[in-house]
């Protein structure tokens, strides 16, 4: 009679998955961010909308969204055997153009401001990530950027950097 050697490695579930694990952390994240968002004042004093406003609703709107993709990705069936990584590693020149491009944005916000700033990160990566579109890339991204600042800067007041462009 031989014997046999028994696996005792402790398995993780296969609902436990990289994409479930990212979400976790994820809404961990933005838990915190809502929770210091509703320490912020919502009202200024001469009865505005105060700086709270908008990280409150973001801050909501990103907890619902990542909790509902939570349940669908743990709910999601897999297949029999080792979890399903697809995707993973999969677009690391993307990738890393989406980080760089982030890094482009941290660094020219101020000085080239608010709207050739975001244009440039969108036309860019829209141009990477969805090549086929290249007119809807252009478009989109100048036109995002220069509603953004429409929105924050003439209707709300908000002060986003003007940069070299002059506003008036």
């Amino acid at each position: 009679m031989t014997a046999r050697a028994v696996d005792r490695t402790p398995r993780l579930p296969r609902w436990l998955t990289p994409q479930v694990a990212f979400l976790a952390v994820l809404l961990v994240l933005f838990l915190a961010y809502t929770e210091m968002a509703f320490g912020m004042e919502w009202r200024t004093p001469a009865g505005r909308i105060g700086a709270g406003v908008f990280p409150r609703i973001v801050g909501s709107l990103a907890i619902v969204t990542i909790a509902i993709a939570l349940y669908r990705e743990v709910r999601r069936p897999q297949p029999a055997g080792e979890p399903a990584t697809e995707g993973q590693g999969s677009h690391p020149v993307a990738t890393l153009a989406m980080v760089a491009a982030a890094a482009f944005v941290t660094y020219w916000f101020l000085l080239l401001g608010a709207v050739l700033t975001g244009a440039a990160f969108l036309v860019g990566a829209l141009w990477i990530l969805d090549p086929r579109h290249r007119v809807r890339a252009v478009v989109l991204g100048i036109a995002l950027p220069v509603a953004m600042y429409l929105l924050f800067q003439t209707g709300l007041n908000a002060g986003l950097p003007d940069g070299i462009l002059p506003m008036p």
